[in-house]
C-alpha cells in the first residue's frame, strides 16, 4: 500500500496526500487492516463509503485497483505486436 501512495495518483487524491506528505508506512496500514478485520469492520465500512458515494450518482465495487495509464501502454503495445498467423 505505501508503495501504491508514491506511485498511483489516483489512490494519493483518494486519500486527499500529495508527494510531499508523510504516508503511513507499512506496518500502521497492516495494523488498520488487522483492526478492521478484528472487529468485522471491513464491510461495515465499504457499505457506509457506498451511501455517501450513491448520494453522489458514483459506485464502488470489489475488485482490483488498476492504473489505467499502465492498462493503456499494455493494450497499445499488444494492438502493434505482429500477429503470427498460420492460416
Amino acid at each position: 500500500m505505501e508503495d501504491s501512495l508514491y506511485e498511483i495518483e489516483s489512490i494519493r487524491r483518494f486519500g486527499g496526500l500529495r508527494l510531499s506528505d508523510r504516508f503511513p508506512d507499512e506496518s500502521i496500514t497492516l495494523n488498520f487492516r488487522h483492526l478492521l478485520e478484528r472487529y468485522k469492520l471491513g464491510q461495515t465500512l465499504f457499505n457506509e463509503i457506498n451511501k455517501h458515494l450513491t448520494i453522489q450518482a458514483l459506485m464502488l465495487g470489489e475488485g482490483s485497483v488498476v492504473d489505467a495509464l499502465h492498462y493503456e501502454l499494455c493494450f497499445h503495445s499488444m494492438a502493434h505486436r505482429p500477429t503470427n498467423n498460420l492460416a
